[in-house]
């Protein structure tokens, strides 16, 4: 008939950043002498939250230029948790 018991706290918290899903390296022909509007797709998801924001630099549907470019693309979840990746955006004429 003997019997105890305790308490404990358990702590759960989100450590874990957003999962980017970024384009290879994009390649195309100039359209202009200035070169040519690029469109890309880029998300973040993440395993709480779901989808999160993203940014990318220069974003999707700029003007590149001649050469190659590097976009870079930011997400953070709802506990501050962040990421980062790059691609490349190569213009030719």
């Amino acid at each position: 008939g003997n019997s105890a018991s305790t308490k404990f706290v358990v702590v759960v918290r989100d450590t874990t950043p957003p999962v980017l899903s970024l384009p290879a390296n994009i390649v195309v022909n100039a359209t202009t002498r200035f070169g040519t509007t690029v469109t890309y797709t880029a998300t973040a998801t993440d395993i709480v939250d779901g989808r999160d924001p993203i940014t990318c630099i220069p974003a999707s549907g700029s003007l590149f230029g001649l050469g190659t470019t590097t976009v870079t693309c930011t997400s953070q979840d709802v506990r501050k948790n962040s990421v980062s990746g790059t691609f490349t955006v190569t213009v030719q004429d």
